[in-house]
C-alpha cells in the first residue's frame, strides 16, 4: 500500500508535492552548474592563459623555433670571436688569396701596394693582425698625405701633375687672355731690377697667346 504524503498544514497534498519536486529539480541544476564551472576552472588552469590545447602546443613549437635561432646566432658569435682571437698564420695560398681580395674590394688601394708591402716587413706585429693589409694602408696613407700648401711647394709635383695638365694650361691662358682683353699688360722686370709694364700687345690665336705666356714666365 502507498504511504500517503503527509499533508502541510494549510497547503493541499498535491501542491506539497510539487513544491518538493522543484526544489529537488533546483537542487540538480546548481549542483550541475557547480560540476561544470569546476571542469571549466580545472581546464583552464591546466592550459594556463591559453584557450585550448591546440593554442599552447603552437606557442610550444614558436618558443622552440626562436630559441633555436638564438643558440644558432650564439654559435655563430663564438665562431667569430674564437677565429679573432686566434693567431693569423695564413699559408701561402690563403694569404694570396686575401691580398687579391682586399684590392679587389678597394682597388684605390692598387697604387700602393709597394709601400704597403714594406710597411708590413718592417713591422713585425703587423703581420700577426688579421686586418694587416687595411692597417698597413691606413699608415701609407697617414704618412703619404700632404696638405693642397704643401703640394704646390713641391716643384716636381707641379712639374709632374700640374704643368703638364692641359686644363691647367687651358686655364692660365684664358686668364692671361681675359687680363689683356681687360687692359692689364703683363708686368716685366727692367735691367734694374724695376717692375714695368710692358707695351701692350694683343695675340691675333691662341697659338700666340699660349707663346706670350710662355715668354713672359721664362
Amino acid at each position: 500500500m502507498k504511504k500517503k504524503e503527509p499533508e502541510l498544514k494549510g497547503v493541499p497534498a498535491e501542491e506539497s508535492g510539487a513544491k518538493k519536486d522543484g526544489t529537488a529539480a533546483e537542487e540538480a541544476e546548481v549542483r550541475e552548474a557547480a560540476d561544470g564551472g569546476e571542469n571549466k576552472e580545472e581546464k583552464g588552469s591546466a592550459c594556463g592563459k591559453f584557450r585550448n590545447p591546440e593554442e599552447l602546443l603552437k606557442a610550444y613549437g614558436e618558443l622552440e623555433k626562436e630559441f633555436t635561432r638564438r643558440s644558432q646566432r650564439l654559435a655563430e658569435a663564438e665562431r667569430m670571436l674564437a677565429e679573432k682571437e686566434a693567431p693569423f698564420e695564413p699559408t701561402a695560398e690563403e694569404w694570396k688569396g686575401a691580398v687579391d681580395k682586399f684590392f679587389v674590394e678597394i682597388p684605390a688601394a692598387k697604387p700602393f701596394a709597394k709601400e704597403m708591402a714594406k710597411e708590413i716587413m718592417s713591422h713585425p706585429e703587423l703581420k700577426s693582425d688579421r686586418n694587416c693589409l687595411t692597417n698597413a694602408l691606413v699608415r701609407v696613407l697617414a704618412a703619404s698625405f700632404r696638405t693642397p700648401e704643401q703640394m704646390l711647394s713641391d716643384g716636381q709635383f707641379l712639374r709632374e701633375h700640374v704643368l703638364t695638365s692641359t686644363a691647367v694650361k687651358a686655364a692660365v691662358v684664358e686668364g692671361y687672355l681675359k687680363g689683356l682683353r681687360e687692359g692689364q699688360p703683363p708686368v716685366v722686370m727692367r735691367d734694374g731690377g724695376q717692375f714695368g709694364v710692358a707695351p701692350r700687345k694683343v695675340p691675333k690665336s691662341i697659338e700666340e697667346a699660349g707663346s706670350l705666356f710662355l715668354k713672359d714666365t721664362e
